[in-house]
């Protein structure tokens, strides 16, 4: 079995950029994944921030919205974490997620328009 790793049994062909693993080619050292990372609660939390705000407003749509409106909203909750709120006092959850959902909303806007465009 040379070649060949014995705890997956998968074949090596090189190390370095240009390796191989059962013939489709990998990334040597492997990159970090997401999970890795730990970010994956990350991006839990801010998928329930997400949630949490879809309906909120019978009345909005958050990609009616303007980049700009997100990007205030953004800084609002970025200045309150700044500030030493970790927990947003309406919603129960993280203060960053709710950055980083803004943050997902003014792109999703900006790229609905570029889509539109």
């Amino acid at each position: 079995m040379a070649g060949q790793n014995p705890s997956t049994s998968a074949e090596v062909s090189a190390i370095g950029p240009t390796a191989t693993l059962d013939g489709r080619p990998c990334v040597w050292p492997p990159r970090p994944t997401f999970a890795s990372l730990g970010l994956t609660p990350a991006l839990f939390e801010v998928l329930a921030v997400l949630a949490a705000s879809d309906g909120k407003h019978p009345h909005s749509d958050w990609s009616a919205r303007t980049v700009e409106h997100h990007a205030e909203k953004l800084d609002g909750h970025l200045d309150r974490w700044l500030a030493g709120e970790r927990v947003d006092g309406e919603s129960g959850r993280r203060a960053l997620a709710h950055v980083a959902a803004r943050a997902l909303m003014a792109l999703g806007v900006e790229l609905k328009g570029l889509d539109d465009g």
